[in-house]
């Protein structure tokens, strides 16, 4: 099985196509998720009903930010994505398996590429430079036998270098819940 790829089947222009022409915006988040916008696209052909294992495919430690440039310092967001996702995939009732039903591919993609100068409320306060960009969060589940893409999710959204660990882990939990929504029964 080729790993490396993250859109497998289901040929890869129709599915970019569908995930780009299906647009579902999540509006109901707090002023912290409110930029958060979750698309989906699910190939018609599988019952999903009848998945009930997975298995992480791929490395999920190349999302590490060490740097600290797109999340906190300290934070090791492929590790708070796969805790995120699993916790959301066992409360569907799906479980992780050595010979699963199906494969999970999680991506990051991050783009702060834009300073903005956030200016302060209190007098005296001196202003700051922010990085400001778009990220997205992809989620790709491959069926195990076929290696065909059966699913691929994105949440897409404003990335900023002035979040912490807490907010970005609201921000990650919120992405991941809806994401997860979307999947199918």
């Amino acid at each position: 099985m080729n790993t490396q790829r993250f859109c497998s089947s289901l040929p890869a222009v129709r599915l970019v196509a569908l995930l780009l022409s299906l647009f579902v915006t999540v509006g109901c988040g707090s002023p912290l998720t409110k930029d958060i916008e979750i698309k989906a696209v699910a190939d018609p052909q599988v019952q999903f009903s009848g998945l009930r294992t997975y298995a992480w495919v791929g490395a999920i430690g190349v999302v590490n930010d060490a740097v600290g440039l797109w999340a906190p310092k300290g934070l090791d967001i492929g590790a708070e994505l796969k805790f995120l996702i699993d916790k959301e995939l066992r409360a569907r009732g799906y479980e992780e398996s050595t010979n699963p039903d199906f494969l999970v591919a999680l991506g990051v993609l991050n783009d702060v590429n834009q300073i903005a100068e956030i200016k302060p409320k209190n007098v005296g306060e001196t202003s700051k430079l922010v990085g400001v960009g778009q990220g997205a969060l992809l989620l790709e589940f491959i069926d195990r036998k076929s290696e065909n893409s059966i699913w691929l999710g994105a949440a897409v959204a404003e990335t900023r270098t002035d979040y912490t660990s807490e907010q970005t882990k609201k921000r990650l939990a919120y992405a991941v819940k809806q994401l997860v929504k979307q999947l199918p029964r």
